[in-house]
């Protein structure tokens, strides 16, 4: 686990070269984003075999996506999960 966290604080810092300022909560909530993708694409869009590879529970999982805009029911393996823009 320390190595993920430290994978994190380096790509953070990376990102953050030059002076780009940018905010860890985006920072975090975009690795957040991609996580929950790479893991419904694994899945096949199954939420709660997502959420079981995630260790958390599938209201949880579907709060998170909803949160990320990312749209809730199976999808198939030929089709591709459809991220709406975030609600505010």
């Amino acid at each position: 686990m320390e190595t993920t966290a430290e994978a994190l604080v380096s790509a953070y810092l990376a990102a953050n070269l030059n002076f780009k300022d940018i905010p860890l909560k985006r920072f975090l909530d975009d690795c957040e984003k991609k996580i929950l993708l790479d893991c419904l694409h694994e899945t096949g869009g199954r939420q709660k075999n997502a959420a079981a590879m995630l260790g958390i529970q599938p209201t949880s999982l579907c709060e998170k996506m909803r949160k990320h805009g990312i749209q809730g029911r199976r999808v198939k393996w030929t089709e591709k999960l459809r991220v709406l823009p975030p609600q505010e």
